[in-house]
């Protein structure tokens, strides 16, 4: 997650200001990125797009895997990215 975040900010920025989209960052914690995208609507009035990515909420794109360990098979998620040092 960390070493994609740079990388994932990059790219919502570039694509909305590369559409026209007056980009606004909002809150950056840890797991949390939030961005406005203001526009003007119809109307003619300001209006904007909210967008979030939030890192805690992330679905694994990869199949599990089976591992058989001894006289017992379970299914485990794939290791993807290494686990940061504490």
């Amino acid at each position: 997650m960390l070493r994609e975040r740079p990388e994932l900010a990059k790219a919502v920025e570039d694509v909305s200001g590369g559409v026209g989209y007056k980009v606004e960052r909002g809150v950056q914690d840890h797991a949390l990125m939030e961005w406005y995208l203001g526009y003007q609507n119809h109307i003619g009035a300001f209006d904007q797009i909210q967008v979030e990515v939030n890192f805690l909420m992330r679905a694994c794109a990869l199949p599990s895997q089976v591992r058989e360990e001894t006289s017992c098979e379970f299914s485990v998620l794939p290791v993807e990215e290494p686990l940061a040092d504490n």
